[in-house]
């Protein structure tokens, strides 16, 4: 931050610290949000007295100053001296137990924020209160605090674990925050015991089915997990995953494929060409039957594609490449911008299909839409190296020199 920037923080800081000693509560809670929202930006030498005001005020009677200040706690982690990080801890602790339920639920979110800003003589303290929150009797509080778990994931004391995981997958039950409890699933991913990995893997396949969201985000959280999925259960998940591929519901289908996209790599081999042709079906404008297939399907479908780039048998990589080349002449936007996209994942070429790309992608940088020009010259970075000794190597320079002039800031920079 240079020194304008800071004078004009600083100033602006002064103003909503005024603003804190308002006898008008919404003027206070307004303040509160405002200094929040500032993060990491508030200048060092005024942090002390900001944490400390926001700490006092955390004791007022108005529970939606006490709501706010105890949102911000959490949001200036970056601005909170070393020596008052304790004070801080202590402080969202005994908020954790405030008799209004929007202020116990924030105080358990900002301890999940502090994450190692927590000082090492807390932190077994934090994570038993975190965890004793999973059963207020608020299920929104319940929520929040199976969202904190996910945070402070390597804070965990091992001992602990098993314990936690077990508590989230019996919150899996709970209609209210099934989606929150998926999330932090996902986030644990790494710190889930052996033991317990087929209990997890499991309990999301059986909610993948399931409409409201809670489909997508457990459809979404068995991509994340990947190679966590135990070997025996791969085929078995990435089976039942291809079939919500299908799905009528349009979120889940778009969250399965997506999920089949980020699994390529613990894909069977002898499932692959099944899964590339799914794939390359979905990027159709018609199913089978004449319908239409959405752009938001299409479009998700391209992108799996070009993630899933290493998994294309080594006899489907031409025939890959040519349906992806064919599409980044069609008329929607967002499907030209993906398949350009998932082109220059696509690196493995030959020479010919190589001069046929770099031909393409050419045009395509001159494409009326932004986010094409933005894909295809992300495209030509992705395929890197191999351009030197392609006849097109000079034009392409040139072409993205011509580029940092673009009307469009993203493609110019």
């Amino acid at each position: 931050m240079d020194v304008n920037e800071e004078n004009k923080y600083l100033k602006n800081l002064n103003n909503l610290l005024k603003g804190l000693k308002s006898p008008d509560s919404f003027t206070v809670a307004n303040a509160i949000r405002q200094i929040g929202e500032m993060g990491n930006k508030i200048p060092v030498n005024v942090q002390k007295d900001v944490i400390k005001q926001i700490l006092e005020l955390t004791a007022g009677k108005d529970h939606t100053i006490r709501l706010y200040a105890t949102m911000a706690l959490g949001s200036l982690k970056n601005s909170t001296p070393i020596d008052m990080q304790a004070h801080v801890a202590q402080r969202l602790l005994e908020l954790s137990k405030d008799t209004e339920w929007g202020v116990r639920g924030h105080a358990v979110i900002s301890l999940g924020k502090l994450k190692y800003n927590i000082p090492y003589s807390f932190r077994s303290k934090v994570i038993k209160r975190v965890f004793k929150l999973t059963r207020d009797e608020k299920d929104q509080v319940r929520g929040f605090a199976s969202i904190a778990l996910g945070s402070l994931k390597y804070l965990t004391p091992r001992p602990m674990r098993p314990v936690v995981i077990k508590e989230l997958l019996n919150m899996t039950c709970e209609e209210e925050i099934k989606k929150p409890v998926l999330e932090s699933l996902g986030n644990l991913s790494e710190i889930i015991p052996q033991y317990r990995k087929k209990d997890v893997v499991r309990r999301l396949v059986e909610l993948a089915r399931e409409d409201d969201g809670v489909g997508v985000t457990a459809s979404r959280t068995i991509g994340e997990i990947g190679k966590k999925i135990p070997i025996n259960m791969r085929r078995g998940v990435i089976k039942e995953i291809l079939e919500l591929a299908s799905e009528k519901d349009e979120m889940i289908r778009c969250a399965a494929i997506d999920a089949i996209g980020n699994l390529s790599e613990i894909t069977p081999k002898d499932m692959q060409k099944q899964i590339f042709d799914s794939l390359i079906e979905l990027t159709r404008e018609f199913d089978s039957e004449k319908e239409p297939i959405s752009i938001e399907t299409r479009a998700i479908s391209i992108r799996a594609i070009g993630i899933s780039n290493t998994a294309i048998p080594d006899d489907m990589k031409k025939y890959v490449a040519g349906k992806l080349l064919n599409l980044t002449n069609d008329k929607n936007y967002r499907i030209r911008s993906s398949a350009t996209y998932s082109l220059g994942m696509l690196k493995d070429f030959d020479y010919k299909n190589l001069s046929l790309i770099t031909d393409r992608l050419l045009k395509l940088m001159d494409d009326e839409d932004w986010h094409v020009k933005a894909s295809a010259l992300q495209a030509i970075g992705n395929i890197g190296g191999v351009f030197p000794k392609h006849a097109q190597s000079r034009k392409i320079v040139e072409k993205i020199l011509e580029l940092t002039y673009d009307y469009n800031r993203l493609v110019a920079n």
